[in-house]
């Protein structure tokens, strides 16, 4: 939706807040940048913390993110990703929770882990690119939530 010459146009997110268009003030010269209006966040009402290209592995983990995965068929545990360290778990007769692993020491994420994996550089050697996932699956199922 970004109004410039040439610009890519994203397919939408399904998930993600949709831009809206925003007016300047009353008052706004004509032929300032903003004068016939622009595209902005629905929560904040600016554009300040959009950008203008869109980092391609940050759109792989938003499309892959907005699909549940079943983790635990037992428990009726499912996960997504939602960003880079960001994940959401639900689970059967439990309420619905975000886990940011950016919120956690790392003293924190040992201690809930240790009761999955022996230590750290297993759980790293047997995942690889998994493990943050499976790193904030142990936070949840040891009820470690920080919000």
């Amino acid at each position: 939706m970004n109004p410039q010459v040439g610009a890519k146009e994203y397919e939408p997110i399904v998930g993600i807040e949709q831009l809206i268009k925003l007016y300047p003030e009353p008052t706004a010269e004509k032929g300032a940048d903003n004068y016939g209006g622009y595209w902005g966040c629905p929560r904040c009402c600016t554009d300040g913390y959009l950008s203008d290209t869109v980092d391609a592995a940050e759109l792989d983990i938003a499309m892959e993110g907005m699909k549940w995965t079943c983790t635990d068929s037992d428990t009726g545990q499912y996960g997504r990703r939602l960003s880079t360290y960001k994940y959401e778990f639900k689970e059967d007769n439990r309420e619905q929770e975000i886990i940011d692993l950016e919120k956690y020491s790392w003293k924190e994420i040992c201690d809930g882990c240790e009761g999955y994996y022996p230590n750290m550089d297993e759980l790293f050697k047997t995942y690889g690119e998994q493990s943050t996932w499976i790193i904030a699956e142990c936070l949840f199922e040891m009820d470690i939530i920080k919000s």
